[in-house]
């Protein structure tokens, strides 16, 4: 029916348009060739002018080739009809594969992240074992702050597992979780250590994620063991601000005694400082101390890494 109806459309305005041909020729014929006397008569007309015969089968004549032509662009529309269908179903067929290929790598990438999780969790316990074992105080700090700083990454793996986007994490997240982590480890949970954390919702990718955090780990940890010694009361500021599109700044800053007179942060022999300034390299970024600060108080600019850089 559908088929039939395309085809009469056709048919229709080409015997239309056809009938505009016969009724043209005979007010031409009347008005232009004619005389002023002559009355209007189509029979006279066709005497005066056989022409108009042939004229006169234009509507049958247009009636016909739009029957022919419709009839080839319904042939036209359903062919054409008919590939796009089958180009439909392949890119459907295709899309479904895509999306079953996306689910098995998400999967793949969780599990890989859930591992490397549980491996970093063995080796602090690892060395958490192993430190029981040493009598030196010093040297038991030693084990302890590198569980600090390997917690700090298992952390990253264990939201990537978490979350259902496996590229970044949600930041400001990751951030409450470090700071409430390391003071309970350090100072206990009956600490007189409060945080105050401006964050807003960024997620980053793990490869800036991790330096990121460990970057975090050092400065907070050095606060917590030298800043807010024993059980003294103090407060840790921890605040990202995106600059631009990939470029950010971080502050840490805390209202602890600061660095003792003598030490210069840039060139100590520290560990935590030394890493602090490589992992300020790898993040393509500067620090700086603020001298002028009651306390200790670092702002750091970095950007968000990527593996093409």
């Amino acid at each position: 029916m559908e088929q039939k109806a395309v085809i009469g459309t056709y048919v229709v305005k080409g015997i239309l348009i056809g009938m505009l041909f016969p009724i043209c020729s005979l007010l031409l014929c009347h008005f232009g060739l004619s005389g002023k006397d002559d009355h209007f008569s189509i029979v006279q007309l066709h005497k005066n002018f056989p022409l108009l015969y042939v004229i006169d089968s234009a509507p049958i004549v247009l009636g016909l080739i739009s029957f022919i032509v419709g009839t080839q662009a319904d042939k036209s529309h359903e062919e054409f009809t008919q590939q796009i269908t089958q180009v439909i179903q392949v890119l459907t067929e295709k899309n479904r594969q895509l999306e079953g290929l996306n689910m098995e790598k998400e999967v793949l990438l969780k599990e890989i992240h859930h591992r490397v999780k549980n491996n970093l969790q063995i080796i602090t316990s690892l060395l958490s074992l192993q430190s029981s074992f040493i009598e030196d105080d010093t040297t038991r700090a030693l084990f302890r702050y590198s569980q600090y700083r390997i917690n700090s990454m298992a952390m990253i793996h264990e939201m990537l597992y978490k979350t259902d986007n496996v590229s970044k994490i949600s930041y400001d997240e990751y951030v409450q979780m470090l700071l409430s982590n390391l003071i309970v480890s350090m100072k206990g949970t009956s600490n007189k250590v409060k945080t105050e954390i401006k964050v807003p919702e960024i997620h980053l990718n793990i490869d800036t994620a991790i330096p990121l955090g460990l970057l975090m780990n050092e400065i907070v940890t050095n606060s917590l063991k030298y800043g807010i010694k024993d059980d003294s009361a103090g407060v840790i500021k921890i605040e990202i601000s995106n600059v631009r599109h990939d470029e950010y700044r971080m502050t840490i800053s805390d209202n602890g005694v600061g660095f003792t007179e003598g030490i210069n942060f840039r060139n100590s022999n520290s560990l935590g400082l030394m890493l602090i300034h490589r992992l300020t390299i790898q993040l393509k970024g500067n620090i700086e101390k603020d001298n002028t600060f009651k306390g200790t108080k670092y702002t750091l600019n970095f950007q968000e890494i990527t593996q093409y850089q």
